[in-house]
Protein backbone atom coordinates (compact mmCIF):
# COMPACT_ATOMS: atom_id res chain seq x y z
CA UNK A 1 0.00 0.00 0.00
CA UNK A 2 1.40 3.41 -0.95
CA UNK A 3 2.06 6.25 1.45
CA UNK A 4 -0.40 8.75 -0.24
CA UNK A 5 -3.22 6.04 -0.01
CA UNK A 6 -2.60 5.37 3.50
CA UNK A 7 -2.32 9.15 4.37
CA UNK A 8 -5.82 10.30 2.92
CA UNK A 9 -7.45 7.17 4.35
CA UNK A 10 -6.67 7.30 7.56
CA UNK A 11 -7.78 10.17 10.37
CA UNK A 12 -7.44 9.90 14.70
CA UNK A 13 -8.57 11.73 17.34
CA UNK A 14 -7.65 12.30 21.17
CA UNK A 15 -9.05 13.75 23.79
CA UNK A 16 -7.48 16.63 25.49
CA UNK A 17 -6.55 19.03 28.03
CA UNK A 18 -6.01 22.49 27.44
CA UNK A 19 -5.90 26.12 28.03
CA UNK A 20 -4.60 25.30 31.49
CA UNK A 21 -3.79 28.47 33.48
CA UNK A 22 -2.89 29.04 37.11
CA UNK A 23 -5.70 32.23 38.29
CA UNK A 24 -4.16 32.29 41.71
CA UNK A 25 -1.91 30.56 44.29
CA UNK A 26 -4.82 27.51 44.95
CA UNK A 27 -6.51 27.63 41.99
CA UNK A 28 -6.11 25.77 38.38
CA UNK A 29 -8.72 26.26 35.25
CA UNK A 30 -8.30 23.86 32.40
CA UNK A 31 -10.57 22.97 29.94
CA UNK A 32 -10.98 19.32 28.02
CA UNK A 33 -12.30 18.54 24.79
CA UNK A 34 -13.42 14.45 24.83
CA UNK A 35 -13.66 12.00 22.09
CA UNK A 36 -16.78 10.65 24.06
CA UNK A 37 -18.96 12.06 27.27
CA UNK A 38 -18.23 9.43 29.84
CA UNK A 39 -19.57 9.30 33.78
CA UNK A 40 -16.24 7.69 34.56
CA UNK A 41 -14.41 11.05 33.18
CA UNK A 42 -12.89 13.37 35.54
CA UNK A 43 -9.62 16.11 35.62
CA UNK A 44 -7.15 16.10 38.28
CA UNK A 45 -4.15 17.71 39.80
CA UNK A 46 -0.78 16.25 40.96
CA UNK A 47 2.32 17.84 41.76
CA UNK A 48 5.18 16.71 40.16
CA UNK A 49 5.83 16.00 36.32
CA UNK A 50 3.25 13.26 36.05
CA UNK A 51 -0.37 12.05 37.09
CA UNK A 52 0.90 9.36 39.68
CA UNK A 53 -0.47 8.77 42.54
CA UNK A 54 -3.94 10.26 44.37
CA UNK A 55 -5.11 13.69 42.66
CA UNK A 56 -4.58 16.75 45.29
CA UNK A 57 -8.41 17.73 44.03
CA UNK A 58 -10.72 16.64 41.30
CA UNK A 59 -13.40 17.81 39.33
CA UNK A 60 -15.81 16.21 37.03
CA UNK A 61 -15.77 15.89 33.29
CA UNK A 62 -18.61 14.08 31.82
CA UNK A 63 -19.26 16.03 29.31
CA UNK A 64 -17.72 15.97 25.30
CA UNK A 65 -16.34 19.26 26.56
CA UNK A 66 -16.37 22.06 29.08
CA UNK A 67 -14.18 23.85 32.03
CA UNK A 68 -13.56 23.10 35.39
CA UNK A 69 -11.34 24.80 38.35
CA UNK A 70 -9.30 23.07 40.61
CA UNK A 71 -8.93 24.96 44.00
CA UNK A 72 -6.77 22.96 46.66
CA UNK A 73 -5.42 24.68 49.84
CA UNK A 74 -2.24 24.34 50.97
CA UNK A 75 -0.60 24.39 47.79
CA UNK A 76 1.05 27.18 45.30
CA UNK A 77 0.68 26.56 42.01
CA UNK A 78 2.98 29.22 40.93
CA UNK A 79 6.03 27.31 42.53
CA UNK A 80 7.00 23.95 41.19
CA UNK A 81 5.58 21.45 38.77
CA UNK A 82 2.33 20.47 38.46
CA UNK A 83 0.17 18.14 36.10
CA UNK A 84 -3.42 18.44 35.12
CA UNK A 85 -4.75 15.27 34.09
CA UNK A 86 -7.87 13.66 32.24
CA UNK A 87 -8.60 10.25 33.82
CA UNK A 88 -10.55 7.64 33.94
CA UNK A 89 -11.73 5.06 36.30
CA UNK A 90 -14.65 2.51 35.96
CA UNK A 91 -14.23 1.37 39.48
CA UNK A 92 -10.37 -0.39 38.55
CA UNK A 93 -8.91 0.69 41.52
CA UNK A 94 -6.59 2.86 39.05
CA UNK A 95 -6.97 5.88 37.13
CA UNK A 96 -6.27 5.52 33.63
CA UNK A 97 -4.44 8.50 32.32
CA UNK A 98 -5.76 9.69 28.94
CA UNK A 99 -4.05 13.58 28.32
CA UNK A 100 -1.81 15.70 30.34
CA UNK A 101 -0.83 19.45 30.84
CA UNK A 102 1.87 19.63 32.94
CA UNK A 103 3.14 23.12 34.55
CA UNK A 104 6.14 24.57 35.59
CA UNK A 105 6.18 27.96 38.23
CA UNK A 106 2.68 28.62 36.53
CA UNK A 107 3.62 28.15 32.92
CA UNK A 108 2.49 25.71 30.50
CA UNK A 109 5.68 23.24 29.60
CA UNK A 110 4.11 20.79 27.77
CA UNK A 111 0.84 18.30 26.80
CA UNK A 112 0.26 14.96 26.10
CA UNK A 113 -2.34 13.04 25.16
CA UNK A 114 -3.09 9.20 23.96
CA UNK A 115 -2.33 8.17 20.44
CA UNK A 116 -3.25 4.87 17.94
CA UNK A 117 -1.65 4.19 14.75
CA UNK A 118 -1.80 1.15 12.82
CA UNK A 119 1.91 0.15 11.86
CA UNK A 120 1.35 -3.25 10.00
CA UNK A 121 -1.41 -5.35 8.37
CA UNK A 122 -1.67 -8.55 6.94
CA UNK A 123 -3.57 -12.02 6.63
CA UNK A 124 -2.38 -15.12 7.24
CA UNK A 125 -4.32 -18.33 7.61
CA UNK A 126 -7.97 -16.76 7.73
CA UNK A 127 -6.91 -14.36 9.85
CA UNK A 128 -5.61 -10.68 10.19
CA UNK A 129 -3.01 -9.37 11.71
CA UNK A 130 -2.96 -6.06 12.72
CA UNK A 131 -0.01 -4.07 14.80
CA UNK A 132 -0.87 -1.52 16.66
CA UNK A 133 1.12 1.49 18.37
CA UNK A 134 0.15 3.06 20.80
CA UNK A 135 1.26 6.00 23.60
CA UNK A 136 -0.87 7.26 26.45
CA UNK A 137 0.59 10.30 28.44
CA UNK A 138 3.82 9.57 30.71
CA UNK A 139 2.62 7.34 34.47
CA UNK A 140 0.36 5.89 32.70
CA UNK A 141 -0.23 2.39 34.03
CA UNK A 142 -2.16 0.64 30.88
CA UNK A 143 -2.65 -3.01 32.04
CA UNK A 144 -3.04 -1.97 35.63
CA UNK A 145 -5.63 0.83 34.53
CA UNK A 146 -7.74 -2.39 32.66
CA UNK A 147 -6.92 -0.59 29.33
CA UNK A 148 -7.95 -2.07 25.91
CA UNK A 149 -8.17 -1.40 22.65
CA UNK A 150 -10.99 -2.08 20.31
CA UNK A 151 -11.27 -2.90 16.58
CA UNK A 152 -14.71 -1.56 14.54
CA UNK A 153 -15.80 -2.13 11.16
CA UNK A 154 -16.63 1.32 9.64
CA UNK A 155 -15.03 4.48 10.08
CA UNK A 156 -17.70 6.14 12.92
CA UNK A 157 -16.27 6.43 16.30
CA UNK A 158 -18.68 4.06 18.44
CA UNK A 159 -18.94 3.30 22.42
CA UNK A 160 -17.39 -0.06 23.35
CA UNK A 161 -19.57 -2.93 22.61
CA UNK A 162 -19.89 -5.07 19.61
CA UNK A 163 -16.52 -5.08 18.18
CA UNK A 164 -14.68 -7.43 15.55
CA UNK A 165 -12.20 -7.89 18.15
CA UNK A 166 -10.77 -6.38 21.71
CA UNK A 167 -7.36 -6.97 23.42
CA UNK A 168 -6.46 -5.83 26.76
CA UNK A 169 -2.95 -3.81 26.90
CA UNK A 170 -0.78 -6.56 28.45
CA UNK A 171 2.34 -3.83 29.72
CA UNK A 172 2.00 -0.96 32.43
CA UNK A 173 4.42 0.82 29.92
CA UNK A 174 2.97 3.93 28.51
CA UNK A 175 3.89 3.52 25.43
CA UNK A 176 4.39 0.19 23.03
CA UNK A 177 2.41 -1.91 20.69
CA UNK A 178 0.64 -4.78 20.24
CA UNK A 179 -1.06 -7.22 18.03
CA UNK A 180 -4.70 -7.71 17.76
CA UNK A 181 -5.50 -11.20 15.86
CA UNK A 182 -8.93 -11.68 14.13
CA UNK A 183 -11.40 -14.80 14.25
CA UNK A 184 -11.55 -14.01 10.31
CA UNK A 185 -10.03 -11.83 8.16
CA UNK A 186 -10.30 -7.98 7.24
CA UNK A 187 -11.53 -7.55 3.87
CA UNK A 188 -9.28 -5.77 1.73
CA UNK A 189 -10.73 -1.30 0.92
CA UNK A 190 -13.04 -2.03 3.84
CA UNK A 191 -12.91 0.84 6.44
CA UNK A 192 -12.01 -0.17 10.08
CA UNK A 193 -11.24 2.04 12.99
CA UNK A 194 -9.37 1.24 16.07
CA UNK A 195 -10.08 2.87 19.55
CA UNK A 196 -8.35 3.04 22.72
CA UNK A 197 -10.82 2.01 25.82
CA UNK A 198 -9.32 3.65 29.14
CA UNK A 199 -10.10 2.06 32.72
CA UNK A 200 -12.52 -0.70 31.14
CA UNK A 201 -14.87 2.24 30.80
CA UNK A 202 -18.45 1.49 28.86
CA UNK A 203 -18.75 4.98 27.57
CA UNK A 204 -14.80 6.60 27.71
CA UNK A 205 -12.77 6.50 24.55
CA UNK A 206 -9.29 8.45 24.56
CA UNK A 207 -8.46 7.66 21.04
CA UNK A 208 -9.35 6.17 17.92
CA UNK A 209 -7.28 5.74 14.06
CA UNK A 210 -9.33 4.94 11.14
CA UNK A 211 -8.29 3.15 7.81
CA UNK A 212 -8.88 1.24 4.81
CA UNK A 213 -7.55 -1.88 5.42
CA UNK A 214 -4.35 -2.89 2.70
CA UNK A 215 -3.56 -6.24 3.79
CA UNK A 216 -3.85 -9.35 1.39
Amino acid sequence: MSDIFEKASTVMGSTRVYNTVVTSTVSVKASYKAISASRDSRIGIWPGFQATGNPVAIAAATDLEGEVTLTVQGYDFNDGPYTVGFIVNNNTGNDSICATVVLVNGQYLKSEVTTLIVTNQKNQDGKTYLTVQYSTPDGNTPNRSLDWIYLFNGSQVVSPGQAVQHTPVPSNDSRGSIVIVTDSPLTFGNDYIIEYNPGRSTTAISAYYTFKFGGR
